[in-house]
């Protein structure tokens, strides 16, 4: 079967023909039963995987989105898929990983509540129940 002219397998193309969808869904058929793939491939699995592949190799949601060629970033979303493995690394990574930023905001709020007078303290804890008591 040859992809310019010739014998495709649903008809004869002439030279310079365009490729027709049928013709490349045939073809990817063909190629994933010979390299032995048993699930059911198709263009669109392959547009998917594609997709998905590009976000796990770092490229971000508006990258993909150039390469699929879509005109809404709504479009590529439908495109990707969360890998379930890197979404529980990271999480566990968040875990693992002290936040330095936010530890030193808060030693740096309880060295400045320690150095309140005791009325400024009191003034304080009455302004935080004023807060929270119901309206």
């Amino acid at each position: 079967m040859g992809l310019r002219s010739g014998r495709t397998g649903h008809g004869y193309r002439e030279r310079g023909d365009g490729i027709k969808p049928r013709f490349v869904q045939a073809l990817v058929k063909r190629l994933a039963n010979a390299a032995g793939i048993q699930r059911r491939v198709t263009p669109h699995v392959l547009r998917h995987t594609y997709a998905t592949g590009l976000l796990d190799r770092g490229f971000n949601l508006r990258e993909v989105q150039v390469l699929l060629g879509h005109a809404r970033l709504e479009t590529t979303e439908v495109y990707t898929h969360v890998n379930p493995e890197d979404l529980r690394r990271k999480v566990a990574a968040l875990d693992e990983a002290p936040n330095t930023e936010a530890d030193g905001q808060v030693a740096a709020l309880a060295e400045a509540l320690a150095a309140l007078t005791f009325e400024q303290r009191q003034a304080l804890a009455a302004l935080t129940a004023a807060l929270q008591a119901p309206a």
